[in-house]
């Protein structure tokens, strides 16, 4: 039903390093990024979890660089 989640960050580098440690102690791996979002998921068909910086460049708050994506 949620094909992912997605939040903002102000740290992108730094969220990266945390969720790549986290991510992997719950059996999800890389998908897929580039320099503004890094995805992380559980296999084929399985939701994903996504940290990027805000498409419009300006800091991530609550309602700044978050999205929750349904199928």
């Amino acid at each position: 039903m949620i094909n992912y989640v997605m939040v903002g960050t102000n740290r992108f580098a730094e969220a990266v390093a945390f969720y790549d440690a986290l991510m992997a102690d719950m059996g999800a791996t890389r998908v897929g990024g580039t320099d503004r979002y890094v995805a992380w998921g559980w296999g084929i068909g399985t939701s994903m979890f996504i940290v990027n910086i805000p498409f419009d460049e300006l800091r991530a708050t609550i309602g700044n660089g978050g999205m929750v994506a349904f199928d």
